[in-house]
């Protein structure tokens, strides 16, 4: 009988192959010294898996590289403005976590897609236009930040060593490399924003790039402001404003507040130094435990996989909320906002998808020569370097250092220094409760410019909002929770338009804003921005409509219809036309009531009090300080 042929055992790179798949698949981030394919500045996706046609909306992907050899690559989404790119302006976004992917923002916050919320059936999980994005008024990059997050991805396992000031200032290098690729955007108005976690961040990214325009850094980025949503700061009254939030929102009662308050003053809520402070604070994390968090108005819904009993304070209630776990089985009902994160995971971890996004991918050629155990890797990755996509990263928060101890000082600096800045939040928030924003916010001793007061969309109460000196807004979101824009997206788009746009619908013209005045407003359509403007008013306690409908406007009104764009008479100028006289049909009266009632031509019912005489002595006094008049009859 003839001998058995020798064992062939695998070669060494065989064996280091097989080695590196687990490292390869689960990762999420590139084996040193792996070739790749250098990335080009930017790709156009014209088409999105699940989106039904091609895109009605411009989206570019693309990779920026940081560090040495840009061994960072920092993935980024962009959407220009449906209005206008060219004269709008340019927000940069950046998701909480730390280490959240701003798929999430694009897909289910601020950006111009949505998911279809049915249940998963083993398919592609369909995408739906949301008509609340954020760009329809402004150019929106959503990064993914810090190095790990989403798709982003660094071919040196050290450079995931970041913290708050580190990855602070490769986003502020990626805005400048970003626009040195698309110097269109150099002049837009810029603003930087996010929620959660990320609005700790984002004063710091604030702060990097008003540095860098001090030292005369090129391109210079026009910065203008900041927005933040529902803000951590590091600060102990983001912990600690949880307790009286239960409170008033009669989750606890009365007894466990005050014992709470009383037997852990001046301590550490995560780390309880007297028995009786635990004791208490057990009582109140149990009731926590009951409801959902992020909003106490929806259920709770439990998620993949348990909840880690290491995490403490802060840091476990944002991994609760963000999903952080791979999904396994049982996923969470269809009902549950939760269910959002199970779509997403599902649709950003498929290969056509990810192939679309121009998700980084290896080199073929390096590779060739062992096509067959690199098919496997490939296969398992599907085809991407990158890795299995997560909504939210441990290894970015196992290797974050949270070196930021507040960001108040950042707020303060920046407000001070002539930057616009909006904090807002969903009023329904547990984990960053309004009530410790409120209180931070005091802490800057700035002055109250507009006294607390409701914002309204669509003729309802959408939010409270209080202005202070500095150009610093707070509004608050009625009804939504941690990630304001997922709960109330119509509220918040409305919130975000007038705060971008240095203007609101409603006009308060009083000392406590009771009185709004309404109007309508018709740009030239010959030269907009060289044409006179004009203020119309029509005369009898008539409405504005008038004159839109009857007179000078862009309408002309028949018994049957109304013709739009027919009349000559407003192409030379800008017209408003406003209501001057309170209840002069669209205006209204803070009685309480807050609506507006039936619309009259002219209000024949207003109380009104003629105290000039005459007005002949204006005229006069006017022409002769040499401005012109027209009186026509």
């Amino acid at each position: 009988m003839s001998s058995p042929p020798p064992l062939r055992l695998p070669s060494p790179l065989l064996l280091c192959t097989l080695m590196l798949l687990p490292l390869l698949r689960f990762s999420g981030r590139t084996p040193p010294g792996l070739p790749l394919v250098v990335a080009a500045r930017h790709n156009v996706v014209s088409h999105l898996p699940g989106f039904h046609g091609p895109l009605p909306f411009h989206l570019e992907t693309g990779y920026v590289g940081q560090g040495d050899g840009d061994e960072v690559q920092l993935f980024y989404y962009f959407v220009p403005s449906e209005r206008d790119p060219a004269e709008d302006p340019l927000l940069l976004w950046l998701t909480g976590g730390p280490g959240c992917s701003s798929l999430c923002a694009l897909a289910d916050e601020i950006g111009p897609v949505k998911f279809n919320k049915v249940r998963y059936d083993g398919t592609l999980p369909t995408l739906e236009l949301n008509i609340y994005s954020w760009t329809k008024v402004a150019n929106i990059i959503f990064l993914d930040s810090p190095v790990g997050a989403g798709f982003s991805f660094s071919r040196n396992p050290e450079a995931y060593n970041v913290g708050d000031l580190s990855a602070s200032e490769q986003v502020h290098k990626f805005m400048r490399k970003w626009l040195d690729a698309h110097p269109q955007f150099i002049s837009n108005p810029f603003y930087v924003g996010g929620d959660s976690y990320s609005g700790k961040v984002v004063p710091v990214v604030a702060h990097f790039i008003s540095e860098g325009i001090r030292g005369g850094d090129k391109p210079l980025i026009n910065l203008k402001g900041y927005l933040v949503g529902n803000p951590l700061t590091g600060e102990r009254i983001d912990k600690f404003s949880r307790v009286p939030f239960l409170y008033y929102m009669g989750i606890i009662s009365e007894e466990i507040y005050e014992l709470t308050v009383k037997h852990c003053e001046g301590q550490d809520y995560d780390y309880p130094e007297t028995t009786e402070c635990a004791k208490n604070l057990r009582v109140v994390k149990k009731f926590l435990s009951e409801i959902n968090a992020a909003s106490t108005l929806e259920n709770w819904c439990a998620l993949t996989s348990p909840r880690p009993k290491s995490m403490k304070g802060d840091r476990r209630s944002l991994e609760d909320y963000s999903g952080r776990r791979h999904f396994l089985l049982p996923v969470p009902e269809v009902e549950c906002r939760e269910y959002n994160f199970y779509l997403i995971y599902q649709w950003a971890n498929n290969a056509t998808a990810r192939k679309a996004l121009h998700v980084q991918e290896l080199d073929a050629s390096y590779v060739s020569f062992i096509s067959l155990i690199f098919q496997l890797i490939k296969d398992g990755l599907q085809g991407s370097v990158v890795g299995e996509w997560e909504r939210c990263s441990n290894e970015v928060t196992s290797h974050y250092t949270q070196d930021v101890k507040s960001s108040v000082v950042y707020h303060l600096n920046l407000t001070s220094g002539g930057y616009r800045a909006l904090v807002y939040s969903g009023d329904h928030d547990a984990i960053m409760p309004y009530i410790g924003t409120e209180a931070w916010i005091r802490t800057l001793n700035y002055s109250i410019v507009d006294r607390w007061r409701s914002w309204h969309v669509d003729g309802q109460v959408a939010g409270y909002t209080r202005s202070y000196a500095n150009n610093l807004t707070f509004a608050t979101v009625k009804g939504a929770g941690h990630t304001a824009p997922e709960f109330k997206p119509k509220e918040c788009l409305a919130m975000f338009q007038r705060w971008i746009s240095h203007n609101s619908l409603y006009v308060g013209v009083d000392e406590q804003e009771e009185v709004h005045l309404f109007y309508y407003f018709v740009q030239s359509e010959r030269d907009p921005s060289g044409n006179p403007l004009l203020l119309w008013l029509n005369g009898g306690a008539c409405s504005g409509l008038s004159g839109l409908a009857f007179e000078i406007g862009n309408m002309i009104s028949s018994t049957s219809s109304v013709v739009v764009g027919k009349n000559p008479l407003y192409k030379p100028c800008k017209v408003t036309m406003v209501e001057e006289i309170v209840n002069c049909n669209h205006e209204l009266q803070n009685d309480g009531q807050g609506t507006v009632g039936e619309w009259q031509r002219c209000n024949h019912d207003i109380h009104y009090i003629e105290e000039i005489n005459s007005v002949v002595p204006y005229h006069f006094t006017l022409t002769s300080r040499g401005y012109r008049a027209l009186v026509c009859r």
